[in-house]
């Protein structure tokens, strides 16, 4: 496994965190958004992947997830699932 300096990754993370922010607020307009993992703090090596936490009622799950996936994402392989939990990628 590789890591890189905050500054290696973070230029090219921001505009994809704030384009998929954009993405899914407007499926979502009352989810909560948030960018997490170490990429999210300033100076922290990191894998270079973008984590982004999306919290919604748990009465919209199925639906949100379902919306998700409509923009490109897929559900991640053998990784902790469930019924209110759904890792994407």
């Amino acid at each position: 496994m590789k890591f890189y300096d905050y500054l290696d990754y973070i230029e090219k993370l921001t505009p994809v965190y704030n384009k998929l922010n954009r993405e899914i607020s407007d499926l979502l307009p009352l989810a909560k958004i948030e960018h997490i993992g170490a990429s999210s703090v300033a100076g922290c090596i990191s894998k270079g992947d973008l984590d982004i936490f999306v919290g919604v009622d748990g009465d919209d799950f199925d639906e949100a997830l379902e919306l998700i996936k409509s923009i490109g994402f897929t559900e991640k392989k053998d990784t902790l699932r469930a019924k209110s939990l759904c890792m994407l990628e």
